[in-house]
């Protein structure tokens, strides 16, 4: 997949300039099941509790996680499918992000088709190097946006932003995250990025502590299923190696996401790590909609119910 690939349009600076905060994709949950024009509304910053430039923040991030989804034409946001399976308080397997494979996922999600969030795309999946020097990051990222023709050359200031945002998001400027940070931003917490120096930051390559390999098995799935192959199986190669796959967005080799998703099959019998045609795959019988399903209930110690959704737009991609 090719950066012009990750986003539908043009999506820069969409978030504000502010990250996204513990507790926002909750409250924004709660409030569209009262009122799905909320963002909206003149009091939206008095219902919400938050102010003008938080409330559009919110609604971004709502939906660069894929929790919400827009209605452009009925100018309306709703849960998604799996926003409800989350996060709601009746039935929602982690309302209150507790459990740390959902921030595995959610980081996921971000990356996922259709990305929102372009120039973090391009850094998570073109930039492959441990040590990045954050002057030559914003060179190598404005490069590769102003080569992508349809985004008609966005400005960079806007693409600047962006990167501002992707560090205060994934690390701390303590150098070391405390729970302060955690609070203030949770992606922090999954250490995939760290400052070395004011200027240099280091992504953290490999198994990170509290990675979780039903959320890993989760992601490897929703890649399959947005894709919408037809197949049962794919091979550990393309999901650790491919630019928009799992490997690239948790910074994973073969062996890595290997030995994850072995541990998930243990976890959870809809999918099993096999050789076929002696190459190291991913295969589940039931579909990739399915097995997802089954992975993310069983990610929370749950079974995952007997019906299933009946149209696409109510599937777990949604």
């Amino acid at each position: 997949m090719r950066p012009d690939e990750a986003a539908p349009a043009a999506s820069f600076a969409r978030h504000e300039t502010f990250h996204l905060r513990y507790g926002w994709l909750k409250k924004g949950y709660d409030g569209l099941l009262k009122d799905n024009r909320i963002f909206l509304r003149d009091d939206a910053t008095v219902r919400l509790g938050v102010g003008k430039n938080m409330v559009r923040s919110m609604r971004f991030w709502g939906l660069a996680t894929k929790m919400y989804r827009a209605d452009k034409k009925a100018q309306i946001v709703e849960p998604t499918a799996l926003g409800r399976a989350v996060l709601d308080d009746k039935d929602g397997l982690d309302p209150y992000m507790e459990n740390p494979g959902t921030l595995w996922i959610l980081h996921w999600l971000i990356f996922a088709p259709p990305c929102l969030l372009p120039a973090w795309w391009i850094i998570m999946n073109d930039m492959l190097a441990t040590v990045i020097d954050t002057v030559e990051l914003k060179k190598r990222v404005r490069a590769a946006v102003e080569g992508v023709e349809r985004w008609k050359s966005p400005s960079l200031l806007s693409v600047d932003k962006d990167l501002d945002v992707f560090v205060h998001t994934y690390s701390s400027k303590r150098g070391r995250t405390m729970i302060e940070d955690y609070l203030d931003c949770p992606f922090r917490n999954l250490r995939m990025l760290r400052q070395n120096t004011r200027d240099e930051m280091r992504f953290v390559s490999g198994r990170k502590p509290g990675m979780a390999p039903l959320a890993v098995a989760f992601a490897c799935l929703d890649f399959v299923d947005r894709a919408e192959s037809q197949g049962r199986t794919i091979t550990v190669h393309r999901l650790a190696m491919e630019a928009g796959g799992p490997g690239r967005v948790f910074r994973l080799d073969e062996a890595d996401v290997s030995d994850l998703l072995t541990e998930a099959a243990d976890a959870c019998g809809a999918i099993a790590v096999q050789n076929v045609n002696g190459v190291p795959s991913l295969s589940f019988k039931d579909g990739a909609e399915d097995a997802k399903r089954a992975v993310l209930h069983s990610l929370y110690g749950r079974r995952p119910p007997k019906e299933r959704p009946r149209a696409r737009q109510e599937t777990m991609a949604a």
